[in-house]
């Protein structure tokens, strides 16, 4: 059955691969100029991301390893968004378990599509506020250490590459710009 999707024409649609974070699939299209060709995309569970910054304007970032680059990240927390959760309940969630921080403000940094030529995925950034710091409850699977800076220099770290995942880096600066660091 045909479809429309944007200017192109989906003619069937193939599952590759899923699991529970994501799904792989290879289209039958006809292109713009009206030629046939096969074209892939993943769907990867929509995630809430978070960048708790405390009244000294420290940022609370997460050191961990990531196994698909095979290296140590600095990153801001993240994680995928439960069936029936909101996103700002994901956030929390991720920010209490991840770093053991909760915040009594969350300020809504807008939708980021990291990925929009290959993927359907949604990234829900926010910025923390108005901290109490607790113990973090890391899944068993988690090895996560808690970095602490000033929102300065993690500026400088996203903007140098130093901090080199990229939606961390753009989560950052958006923080920094509502708190008018930068």
């Amino acid at each position: 059955m045909k479809k429309r999707h944007g200017p192109w024409i989906v003619e069937a649609t193939k599952n590759i691969y899923s699991n529970n974070w994501l799904k792989v699939y290879e289209d039958d299209v006809i292109g713009i100029a009206g030629e046939k060709k096969k074209y892939s995309h993943i769907s990867i569970r929509n995630g809430s991301h978070v960048i708790p910054v405390d009244n000294d304007n420290n940022v609370y970032l997460a050191e961990e390893f990531r196994y698909g680059a095979g290296e140590i990240f600095l990153e801001v927390i993240a994680g995928g968004i439960e069936e029936g959760e909101e996103p700002l309940e994901t956030a929390k969630r991720e920010l209490k378990e991840e770093l053991g921080i909760t915040a009594e403000r969350f300020i809504d940094l807008g939708v980021i599509d990291p990925l929009p030529s290959h993927s359907f995925y949604k990234v829900y950034p926010y910025l923390a506020l108005d901290l109490a710091l607790g113990e973090q409850q890391l899944d068993a699977n988690e090895e996560i250490k808690i970095v602490k800076m000033p929102l300065t220099e993690a500026v400088k770290k996203a903007l140098d590459g130093t901090i080199k995942d990229a939606l961390s880096a753009l989560i950052i600066l958006r923080a920094a710009r509502y708190l008018e660091v930068i």
